[in-house]
This record gives C-alpha cells, structure tokens and sequence, in this order.
C-alpha cells in the first residue's frame, strides 16, 4: 500500500483489510471536526477491485470514513496522481511507479500487503491445448496481453526476457501472436472470455472470478522419488493448486522422511490459504476410479485434523513403499487442520489404488474449497 503526499490529505488513516492491520499513519493537518462527512480518495489496480470493494464498506461502516475508489490500470493512475496532485491511497500492481513516485517526493509511507500472481488463461475446454509458456508462440494462437505501461504488462515482459535463456525467439513469437492489449488486467481476460483471444496472462485473482476462462498450471515437482513426484504432479492437477515441490533427503535411507516432510510443508501451506473460511462449500465427497480400482475421500474443512485411512494395500510401486501413503495424507491434514476419510472400495492393481487417493483427495481439495457466496462461514458457530 502506498501513501501519497497530497493537498487535501487532513485524516487520520488506519487500513483495515484481508483481516490484517495494513497501515497506520497521521496525514498532516487534522480538521476541527473529524469524521464529519470525511473521505479519502483511493487510486487502486483495476486487478484489486472486489477486494478493495469490501474493505472500503468495512472501512466506512467502522471509521464513518467513505472510501471513494479510482480503479484503473497502474500507469493512467500514476499520470492521474501527477496531474491532479491530489489523493490519499496509491495501490498499483507494480512496484515501479512507487518508486517513480518516491523520486518526485509524494510518498510519505508505504507497505507491501499482498502480491499479485501471472497466470496464464484459456477457454473452457483449452481448445488449442495451451499447457505451458512456449505454447503461446505457437502458430495460429490468438493472444491477449495487458500493455506494457501496466503492471501485468510489465511483469509479463519480465518474465519474456528470462524465458529467453531456454526458448530463444519466443518474446517475437508471443509478440506475433499477440492480437490485442487490454489497458487492465479485467479488460485483458475479457477477451478470453468473449472468444476473441484463445489465451491471456493476468493475474491469478482475477482469473478466479471468471467461469469462462481456466488457469494453466504449472506444477514443479522434485523430490527425488519418481512415483511420489507422480503422485504430486496428479494431486496438483486435478486440485488446481499450483504446487513447485523441491525436497532433498536421506533418500540412501528410504524415502519416509521426504515423503513425510513434503506433507507437513504441504499441510501448513494449505492451512494458511484455507483458513479462517468463507464463503467456500466446506464439505465434499468423491470417488475417483481408475480402471479396476476405486477410492472414496470424504473431507471436511474442520480447523480440526483427523485421519480415517481404510486402504488395505502393501508392497511397492517401483521403490516407493505404498504404506508412505498413510504417513503423507497424515501429515497433510494434521498440519492443515483437515478431517479426511479415505476408503478403497474396490481395486487390485498398487498402482492404480495409491493414483486413485491421490485424485480423490485433490479433487475433494477443489470441491471443498468453492466459492459459494450463500455459505458465508460455514458454521453455526460463526469460525472455523
């Protein structure tokens, strides 16, 4: 968050948002009466609208403070602010015109609350089969890219010119395939979402508000246990989570002690993205079949973990024991704070038993964990 020195700036501020306490600071020159039909002018990245739209009706409704917003792209808010001389709050996407800001001596504090994630998106159904960088270079695919004077547009070029060293020429693919740019980052997915662009990149935020588009994931997974990494790859897949795993153990032991500690890690960063919940399903139940095999999960998004593991298998596929199944989903949701019931129903096959828990249990993480605005806090006692 950033704050900006301007000639009408007279309040006392304290941001409240994403349940954390942002910023506090005295702006120069309180008035006789505060509160007293008293607002502040927000310049903010169009990205950050519905978020900034809900903290600004707490804001108002705990300060008597009204919140008026300007949401545009970072680089037009910019030029607004240096014409203008005016406003309270600056919020852009990009680092870069903070700092332009600093040199000309408008800002008076300022914080980094959160961070934007590029994603690349594409139809439903990802018609022309994009599943990486690479593929937006590749003949007849019609891009939509925000303009490089905001901040996705910017971040994008970033990662161009480091994609360079592995795929040289593919920053003039991209560019020949690039059909239109969007002055926001909404405008740019909106063309993805009219089918006038087979792909975009924006960010992950606003990506997940649309049902017309899918986000490509890019999963990086290292663990130095071949079916552990294929199980990780499959868990990330069909959960939606974006999952980079590099893990280096005592592997001339056996692998319990990586597989365990992947879950932990796994189990507290999934905590931290769950909880405290809102406004999400809560509850699932899947069953996933592969082949002869069938695997039943039941999750609940708890705040309270608890394991129930009835998958009577043994032995091993290649060298991964099928018991370290039992050891990772334990420490996934005793650290994620996860009720999760796994069941075989049917199956023979090792391998096709241990892949079907895997989806299952990532499905049930997606399932779980969709937005849907009537639960609110999915609890008679109001937090999980």
């Amino acid at each position: 968050m950033i704050i900006i020195d301007g000639d009408d700036m007279k309040k006392s501020l304290l941001i409240i948002g994403m349940g954390l306490i942002i910023l506090s600071l005295t702006i120069s020159g309180c008035t006789e009466k505060e509160n007293t039909n008293a607002s502040i002018h927000a310049y903010v990245g169009a990205g950050m609208q519905q978020p900034m739209d809900e903290i600004g009706k707490e804001f108002e409704k705990k300060y008597n403070i009204k919140v008026n917003y300007d949401y545009a792209g970072s680089g037009p808010l910019y030029s607004k602010i240096l014409a203008s001389n005016k406003g309270d709050i600056y919020m852009p996407g990009a680092y870069f015109y903070v700092s332009e800001l600093s040199k000309k001596g408008y800002i008076i504090e300022y914080s980094n609350i959160t961070k934007h994630i590029p994603v690349i998106v594409v139809e439903k159904g990802n018609p022309k089969n994009i599943t990486s960088l690479e593929d937006l270079g590749k003949p007849g695919v019609k891009l939509s890219l925000g303009e490089e004077n905001i901040a996705i547009g910017r971040t994008f070029n970033k990662i161009l010119t480091k994609a360079e060293k592995d795929h040289p020429g593919i920053t003039e693919k991209i560019k020949n395939n690039t059909v239109v740019r969007g002055a926001t980052v909404k405008q740019t997915l909106l063309y993805v979402e009219l089918g006038q662009a087979d792909a975009a990149v924006v960010w992950r935020a606003d990506a997940l508000s649309s049902d017309k588009v899918e986000i490509i994931q890019k999963s990086k997974i290292s663990t130095g246990v071949g079916f552990f990494d294929h199980m990780l790859e499959a868990f990330a897949k069909h959960s939606l989570v974006d999952l980079s795993v590099t893990c280096s153990g005592d592997l001339e032991v056996d692998a319990h002690h990586s597989v365990e500690d992947v879950g932990i890690v796994l189990g507290e960063a999934l905590k931290k993205e769950i909880f405290p919940i809102n406004k999400v399903e809560r509850y699932s139940k899947v069953a996933v079949v592969m082949d002869e095999a069938c695997v039943e999960c039941c999750l609940d998004l708890s705040n309270r973990p608890f394991l129930v593991y009835d998958v009577k298998v043994d032995g091993k596929v290649g060298e991964f024991d099928v018991e370290l199944v039992e050891e990772f989903l334990r420490a996934v949701v005793f650290n994620a704070g996860l009720t999760l019931h796994v069941e075989l129903k049917r199956g023979k096959n090792r391998h096709h038993i241990i892949e079907a828990c895997f989806k299952a249990f990532a499905v049930a993480i997606r399932r779980s964990t969709t937005k849907n605005e009537r639960v609110t806090v999915p609890s008679t006692k109001g937090i999980l």
